[in-house]
């Protein structure tokens, strides 16, 4: 192994005290923000953050980005060490894992393998409970009374049980309308993600900031019946999330798992707040191969909620949208 730089043993060392002026580095947070945005990897933010060091920069954050994966002598490790020491106060869920069937593509057998899911109405929970200031930015529920007024005065055919009764929604101040979005992504030249996300409608955040994830699963991978356990799983918790309430139950009505089990019957936040699905998102691929809706002639009324790739999700839009 080669000799460590001067500047890895200062950073290592437990006598090395940096200047500590400042209880956060621009540079560092930027780092972050970027890699936390899919930007930058980890193995690109410890590099950076190592040639900041080099340069000079004495701010004890980013010396402890520089030292992610042993100063990137062991790369694959640079992703934990960035959560290990600045995602400790990040409160949100964690994904649940679903056996499902996939394609072996060695062997081209069906076998079995864990597929991970980030739940809608535990992420929407949490993030009301851990981060109200994000969740209140995020969700605009402020926005959400005007929104559902201008449906109802659309009289839009949606407006059913158990969002509404007799074309009044129920709590309009406290139900946010959310989009679900479907698209293939691609990871590798001969491959691709179908990915779900999902998030709000009315959100002052950026299109990609307002995007939750849901699940990802390979293209190559997927047979038959790989969706069938996920799609149970998902629209479980999209119908909590519509009811503003944990569900009592699992999707196949087996007791509940650890964690779960415990919030079961309690509501999703302290205030009542829930989310409907207005807007089933993607390109015409999506709705046509995996929504199986027609394409062809004029829009009926199962393609009239599926928007187009590239509808923006903020206020002014999903106004013009409900009206």
């Amino acid at each position: 192994m080669a000799e460590a730089l001067p500047c890895e043993k200062e950073a290592a060392s437990s006598t090395f005290c940096p200047n500590t002026t400042s209880s956060s580095s621009p540079l560092c947070t930027r780092l972050l923000e970027l890699w936390s945005l899919g930007k930058l990897s980890a193995t690109q933010v410890q590099e950076i953050s190592y040639l900041a060091v080099l340069e000079g920069c004495s701010s004890p954050d980013v010396h402890k980005l520089s030292k992610c994966g042993n100063f990137g002598q062991s790369k694959g490790n640079c992703h934990r060490d960035l959560v290990t020491n600045f995602c400790k106060n990040i409160h949100i869920s964690d994904p649940i894992t679903v056996t499902v069937d996939v394609l072996d593509t060695n062997s081209r057998k069906t076998v079995k393998e864990e597929a991970s899911i980030f739940l809608p109405h535990l992420m929407f929970s949490q993030l009301a409970e851990h981060h109200p200031e994000s969740f209140a930015k995020f969700f605009c529920f402020q926005e959400a009374a005007s929104f559902w007024k201008n449906v109802e005065h659309s009289q839009d055919p949606r407006l059913a049980p158990p969002l509404s009764l007799d074309k009044r929604v129920i709590n309009p101040a406290k139900t946010c309308p959310i989009f679900v979005h479907g698209d293939g992504v691609e990871y590798s030249t001969r491959d691709s993600l179908m990915t779900w996300s999902w998030g709000p409608m009315l959100s002052s955040e950026s299109s990609l900031s307002s995007h939750l994830l849901l699940l990802a699963f390979p293209k190559s991978s997927t047979v038959p019946t790989t969706w069938g356990p996920l799609n149970a799983w998902v629209c479980w918790s999209l119908a909590a999330l519509c009811k503003g309430f944990h569900p009592s139950t699992d999707p196949f009505g087996h007791p509940l798992r650890k964690g779960m089990a415990e919030l079961a019957g309690l509501p999703l936040t302290t205030g009542g707040h829930r989310c409907f699905i207005w807007s089933i998102q993607g390109d015409l691929e999506f709705c046509s191969n995996v929504l199986k809706l027609p394409l062809t002639g004029k829009t009926n009324g199962h393609a009239m909620n599926a928007m187009p790739r590239g509808q923006s999700t903020r206020a002014s839009d999903a106004q013009r949208v409900s009206q």
